[in-house]
């Protein structure tokens, strides 16, 4: 890994925001405008235009979507491999993790991090899981080797390891998504269960959430998402959804009796009004109803690869994004219909491929 002088983010120069797709083959950022404000975005970015028509009868709206796509540096992307995780640092640098290393973007072109056995202080994995942005402005790298703290000065990467066990087994180290709560603590889901972080002591902490003395123990946890309480949501590949009391250490299942009609929930999404939202690998999209304590499905699609919801995200305009195996789909504030949006090879302005896997707005 070598220093470099660091071109300023086009990021930070522009107005409006950016909707990231990440496909099998590379990197979609949407560009959204409105009637009311139409800004502007670097040229490798997709340009898209959301227009909220009025209809003539009173009280109701028309939402019409035209969304067209292009692709940043498909040929470089593609040396990271398959994408997933996107994030933004507090100078407005895109990092993109993916299967083959961590990409950083500013506008212009990537740099690109991996493992390097002879220095210490690279990256401790080449298969990045999830990257956050912390609190106090540190960014976070989980991989399949523990998570990693990244230094913008000295361009070098701090990394730190689960507590190993007695019972381990292999793959134990692989972090899968990181959350971070009020108290500036980091929340880790791991195969090996949930874990939370202090990145002042570097001191990791094991939680319990019920199941950890059957066989299978708790099983691989994928997502951590924080709602609007400060209550974390976990989802498992094998036990659907807990909802866990960071505050208290207590903790509640919701599976099939909760509505939940597949247990592997690999997508979980908290959006402005504080609904839950759970992507299944085999059942579709899902909504948390409170009232009920009950997971209700949300058809976006028919699609037999529909069924696998990859990413969920609400954009600063409300529309709700939903990318799965087949398309990504868009349904506009108020609306109950969802747009699909899918690869076609005939047009340069669709996504790049069927599967989207992950979708990031960033703050311009």
């Amino acid at each position: 890994m070598h220093c470099y002088r660091k071109k300023r983010p086009v990021f930070r120069a522009r107005q409006g925001s950016a909707v990231c797709i990440t496909t099998l083959t590379g990197l979609i950022p949407v560009r959204l405008y409105s009637l009311l404000r139409v800004s502007f975005f670097i040229a490798c970015f997709f340009s898209a235009l959301s227009c909220f028509a009025q209809s003539k009868s009173p009280g109701s709206a028309r939402h019409h979507l035209h969304y067209s796509f292009s692709h940043i540096l498909p040929d470089q992307v593609a040396a990271i491999g398959y994408i997933n995780a996107i994030a933004q640092d507090a100078e407005g640098f895109m990092w993109f993790g993916g299967a083959n290393g961590l990409a950083r973007y500013d506008g212009y072109g990537l740099v690109i991090y991996r493992r390097d056995d002879a220095n210490p202080l690279s990256l401790s994995n080449n298969y990045v899981n999830d990257i956050r942005l912390g609190s106090d402005g540190s960014l976070w790298i989980a991989t399949r080797n523990g998570i990693n703290r990244y230094d913008a000065k000295s361009n070098r990467f701090t990394r730190y390891s689960l507590p190993k066990m007695a019972d381990d087994l292999p793959g134990t180290e692989d972090i899968m998504a990181i959350e971070e709560t009020a108290d500036g603590r980091l929340w880790l889901t791991a195969r090996s269960g949930l874990y939370s972080f202090s990145g002042g002591n570097g001191e990791f902490r094991h939680h319990s959430l019920g199941d950890e003395d059957t066989p299978a123990g708790a099983g691989l946890l994928w997502a951590v998402v924080k709602d609007q309480q400060g209550i974390l949501w976990v989802s498992h590949q094998n036990r659907g959804v807990t909802r866990f009391d960071p505050a208290t250490g207590e903790h509640r299942r919701y599976q099939s009796a909760q509505g939940l009609t597949f247990d592997d929930i690999r997508e979980l999404y908290v959006d402005s009004a504080n609904n839950l939202w759970a992507g299944s690998y085999g059942a579709g999209l899902f909504m948390l109803d409170k009232a009920r304590e009950r997971f209700i499905a949300v058809k976006h699609d028919n699609q037999e690869k529909s069924a696998i919801v990859w990413s969920v995200l609400e954009d600063r305009q409300k529309n709700l994004w939903v990318g799965d195996g087949s398309a990504v789909y868009v349904r506009a504030p108020g609306s109950k219909t969802f747009t699909r949006f899918a690869y076609d090879e005939a047009n340069t302005a669709s996504p790049g491929n069927y599967v989207v896997n992950k979708l990031f707005e960033n703050n311009a």
